[in-house]
């Protein structure tokens, strides 16, 4: 069984060497090299076999919340914050539907523009990664600043941020799957 995502494969075989066949021929044909298999697209897998037969695995996200950190960090808020999403925040392409309706597009559309010059999808499209793979109790919040995607305004960004410095008061936390 093979996990394959954009340029990262994930492996599971009966035996080793029928997954060494497989790897050799996928090697010669793209130059694949051989990692930790601890560590895949930003998530850490720590496996644990007790004693009794059961067997669990985590999965965290550390170094990879490290590094959205550090790509935004001076965007991020300096409150703590508590919460996932900011509390009672609903993002709506509504407001900027009717100011171009009645030719305020102009100021919506500068504000636009700088947010997305920030780096809005870069940091929504790591917000959304983590979220899938992690951070489950992000995905309403990230489904609002996907919703924005093509016009986030300020409220927005400030959204996402407010996201990444959530995520980063809880880097050490996971997700445990048991047998």
């Amino acid at each position: 069984i093979s996990l394959v995502y954009t340029d990262d494969c994930d492996m599971i075989g009966s035996t080793k060497e029928i997954t060494k066949d497989i790897f050799e021929i996928i090697k010669q044909k793209w130059g694949a090299k051989e990692v930790d298999a601890d560590f895949v697209l930003g998530v850490k897998r720590t496996m644990t076999r007790h004693d009794n037969g059961e067997m669990e695995i985590e999965m965290s996200m550390e170094a990879f919340i490290n590094g959205m950190v550090e790509a935004f960090k001076d965007h991020l808020p300096e409150a703590k914050v508590n919460t996932p999403f900011p509390d009672g925040l609903k993002l709506s392409r509504q407001p900027i539907v009717a100011a171009q309706k009645n030719d305020e597009s102009d100021e919506i559309d500068e504000e636009i523009i700088k947010v997305l010059d920030k780096g809005y999808m870069r940091a929504v499209g790591m917000i959304l990664w983590a979220a899938r793979n992690v951070y489950a109790e992000c995905t309403a919040g990230v489904s609002q600043l996907c919703r924005v995607m093509s016009c986030p305004t300020e409220e927005a960004w400030a959204a996402a941020m407010h996201m990444i410095k959530w995520m980063d008061s809880r880097k050490t936390n996971g997700i445990k799957f048991t047998s």
